[in-house]
C-alpha cells in the first residue's frame, strides 16, 4: 500500500473544526496498515473486516463491508483503502457506495483509496474490474480513471448533499 504521504484533503478531514472525538471507520481494515497511518496523524479509527482478529485481521468489528453493521448517520469519516476492487465482483452496480454514504453524519466524508497492484495477479485483475466500473460511469472518458471533478459530477446527482 503506497498511500504515504496521505493527501492533504484527507488529513484536513481528520482534524475537523468541531468539538468532540471524530468517529472514523476503516472498511476492510485487514492487517491494519492504513489504520496505523491514521493513528500517526492523531486520528485513531475502528476497523471492520470479514476476517476476525483471531485469524489475522486487526478488526474491532467483524462484518461485511458491502453492508456494514453500523448505524446510519453515526460516522464522521469512512475510509476504504484498496477495497472497492474486491467488492465489485460481488456487487457490480456499486450500490454499496450508497449504503456507505448513509452511515455518515451530515458533513461526513467518504474516502476511497485505490492503488494499482503490481505483484498480485488476482489483485491486478480486480483492479482492471475497478477500471471497467469507472469506465461504465464515464463511457466517453478517454482514460481509465476519472478525475475527482468528473467523479463528483457523476455521483453527486445520485446522492445529493454527499461530500466526496
Amino acid at each position: 500500500m503506497s498511500f504515504t504521504p496521505l493527501p492533504k484533503i484527507f488529513t484536513d478531514a481528520l482534524t475537523p473544526a468541531r468539538s468532540g472525538p471524530v468517529r472514523i471507520l476503516e472498511l476492510g481494515c485487514g492487517d491494519g496498515r492504513f489504520g496505523r497511518l491514521l493513528s500517526d496523524h492523531g486520528a485513531p479509527c475502528w476497523g471492520l473486516d470479514l476476517v476476525p482478529p483471531a485469524l489475522g485481521s486487526t478488526a474491532d468489528l467483524v462484518g461485511d463491508a458491502l453492508v456494514p453493521p453500523v448505524a446510519a448517520g453515526s460516522l464522521d469519516l469512512l475510509v476504504a483503502a484498496n477495497l472497492v476492487r474486491h467488492l465489485l465482483p460481488q456487487d457490480r452496480s456499486g450500490a454499496f457506495l450508497g449504503r456507505w454514504l448513509e452511515l455518515l453524519k451530515p458533513g461526513g466524508f467518504l474516502f476511497i483509496f485505490e492503488d494499482e497492484p503490481t505483484a498480485d495477479p488476482p489483485g491486478a485483475a480486480r483492479y482492471r474490474d475497478l477500471q471497467e466500473f469507472l469506465r461504465r460511469l464515464a463511457p466517453e472518458s478517454r482514460g481509465p480513471l476519472l478525475t475527482l471533478a468528473e467523479f463528483e459530477a457523476r455521483w453527486a446527482g445520485a446522492w445529493p448533499g454527499a461530500t466526496w
